[in-house]
């Protein structure tokens, strides 16, 4: 089960954050829609991709270390994940995902990337909200209630 969560969650990673912003940035340049290239955005691009990928690989590290389980829906923790990020955000994953796709914008300067990073935290919030918290609280019950109480879903 560890080799097919791994293998999604690459091919995840090649789509969300390689395949679709390149085929963004060329349909930016196609359309001949606004192109930003400052060296200050790219610095700032590169420092925040960083970050929200040392953020997704904290999270991961967390789920597999204290939930005994992965981010991958086949494969999901058997405990609920509560410490390290997880006591300040109910969603710091999704929140580095989001950081990747926006410090893409930066560091490519295609306006099309800051609309897919607003789109993609509108699904992830979507996500959350309809399909992961309902399933979570019929997963870990009253636990997960007193979580939420505690816990912002965003920071």
């Amino acid at each position: 089960m560890r080799i097919l969560s791994t293998v999604l969650a690459i091919l995840f990673v090649i789509i969300a954050f390689i395949t679709l912003p390149t085929a963004l940035v060329y349909l930016n340049h196609y359309f001949l829609l606004p192109q930003y290239n400052f060296f200050i955005f790219k610095i700032l691009g590169f420092l925040i991709v960083n970050i929200g990928a040392a953020l997704c690989l904290y999270c991961i590290f967390i789920f597999l270390i204290s939930g005994k389980g992965t981010p991958v829906p086949i494969d999901p923790p058997k405990n609920l994940v509560s410490r390290g990020f997880y006591r300040f955000s109910r969603n710091p994953m999704y929140s580095g995902y989001a950081t990747i796709i926006l410090g893409e914008f930066f560091l490519l300067g295609s306006i099309l990337l800051l609309v897919y990073s607003l789109a993609a935290f509108l699904f992830f919030h979507l996500l959350v909200v309809y399909f992961e918290e309902p399933r979570l609280k019929r997963k870990f019950g009253k636990s997960y209630s007193d979580y939420v109480k505690k816990v912002r879903r965003w920071l």
